[in-house]
């Protein structure tokens, strides 16, 4: 799906990263089955050595939070991961439908509204994967600074090092330090995968519905303000084709929410764990004095964390402003000019949008007052944390 059309390009982060952990919809189902099965068997591996290792060092409250708060990253992926697994026919059935709109879309015009809402999708996608590679990629150099200073400026004895992952692996930790980072490595940049895919799958759902409701009010528009001799079959007609689309639109966004609700919700808890974890964590890291990179390590992850928080909220607020748009623009026009039944049809459109498509994780809107609601939440969360400590 989506090869080999026009509007392929939007999708293309989408393909390849769902692909590549096996839970897009379409293509080879043995090569999806056995990037599922590889993706599964690492990350249960690493989850497994990460939750002995806190067990082991279960009375060093310091370290325990440094390893719960990687642990917790490993969890949400876990989440969206599984996510995309038990709702691979919402997902399906969400792919179908944006096949289908783009199909059914002929005017020049529409075509272009559709596509640059599409293009602002896709160039959030890029923005959204480089933030979290950056943010990763800092996580990971850093720990290597010693090393990489031991080659450029070398002392008398090689600089301590230090494992990038706090797991037990029942093996020397020194002797195969080497072999240790690269297995951090693969782990880490392939577990993301289901992050990046799910998320980028979601921006381009959510700017495809504001594209297609900003093609319903233009269609609107145009049939109440058209011409007074156009005949009242056609006007009506084409009123209930509106009729038909929004309802078309307002499924379309029921299935986003049926795919992504009860991981969102999910999700928020882990955030807000998350980011309480990671804040005391850089804050014991900056009162030992010497690990600054390993401040610097906790602080980017915190900003991706604070990012990756705001990105699915904020995709939530572009659907509320569509459907405010949607119905400011329904209002604005000469409906009460319109004949008697055409005139009906619109205010049983205007009746169902008083009741707005809204993104939800669980009973809560996403959107941005309630962004800053678990912001505030995990800065709670994380005073209170750091008080037990002493």
């Amino acid at each position: 799906m989506f090869q080999g059309n026009g509007y392929s390009s939007y999708y293309i982060f989408n393909r390849f990263f769902l692909t590549g952990c096996g839970i897009w919809p379409y293509g080879s189902t043995c090569l999806l089955k056995f990037f599922r099965y590889f993706w599964i068997t690492q990350q249960i591996f690493l989850m497994s050595a990460k939750i002995i290792k806190i067990f082991e060092i279960r009375y060093d409250i310091d370290t325990v939070i440094e390893a719960v708060a990687t642990l917790f990253y490993n969890i949400a992926a876990t989440v969206k991961y599984c996510n995309g697994v038990i709702n691979e026919k919402k997902m399906k059935f969400l792919v179908d439908k944006i096949h289908t709109d783009w199909k059914n879309v002929s005017d020049p015009v529409e075509i272009d509204i559709l596509s640059r809402h599409s293009s602002r999708g896709k160039l959030l996608n890029i923005l959204y994967i480089a933030s979290v590679y950056n943010a990763l990629l800092s996580y990971l150099l850093l720990p290597l600074s010693p090393i990489i200073m031991d080659i450029f400026m070398p002392l008398n004895k090689s600089r301590p090092r230090q494992p990038l992952l706090i797991a037990e692996f029942f093996i020397d930790e020194n002797k195969y330090f080497y072999s240790m980072t690269t297995y951090a490595y693969m782990t880490c940049l392939y577990g993301i995968i289901p992050l990046l895919g799910t998320d980028t799958f979601y921006m381009n759902c959510v700017h495809h519905i504001c594209g297609m409701t900003v093609i319903l009010s233009r269609r609107i528009k145009n049939n109440i303000n058209g011409s007074k001799k156009e005949l009242l079959r056609t006007k009506y007609q084409r009123t209930v084709d509106c009729i038909i689309n929004h309802q078309s639109i307002i499924e379309f966004g029921d299935g986003i929410n049926a795919m992504y609700n009860t991981s969102f919700f999910i999700i928020i808890f882990l955030n807000t764990t998350l980011l309480t974890f990671t804040g005391v964590a850089a804050l014991i890291k900056f009162n030992e004095g010497n690990k600054y990179e390993d401040v610097v390590r906790f602080g980017m992850f915190g900003v991706a964390e604070v990012f990756h928080l705001f990105c699915n909220n904020y995709m939530g607020q572009l659907v509320v402003n569509s459907g405010d748009e949607f119905r400011k623009n329904i209002f604005n026009s000469e409906w009460y000019q319109a004949p008697i039944k055409v005139r009906e049809l619109v205010h049983f459109i205007q009746l169902r949008n008083s009741r707005p498509i809204l993104m939800k994780a669980g009973i809560f809107p996403l959107c941005l007052p309630n962004f800053t609601v678990v912001l505030k939440s995990s800065m709670s969360y994380f005073a209170f944390l750091q008080s037990t400590r002493y």
